[in-house]
């Protein structure tokens, strides 16, 4: 079965932290592992609500295919 979960593309990504301060995700699950990397998204932890995608302004945070066995 497969199910769409959230990425962020480190290369259209800014690091301006936006999808991390002011998404007001519900599952608290962008982190940032240190100032120069890209956001990551705990793929198990998202609800799949899409703020971080609204939020962004640099369209940085894409859909992905997830499969599971």
């Amino acid at each position: 079965m497969a199910s769409m979960t959230l990425q962020v593309d480190p290369e259209k990504c800014e690091r301006c932290d936006r999808c991390e301060l002011e998404v007001g995700c519900f599952g608290q699950v962008v982190e940032r592992p240190d100032r120069d990397s890209a956001p990551v998204i705990d793929e198990d932890r998202c609800y799949g609500c899409g703020l971080c995608t609204m939020i962004c302004r640099h369209g940085a945070v894409v859909e992905k295919l997830r499969t599971s066995s």
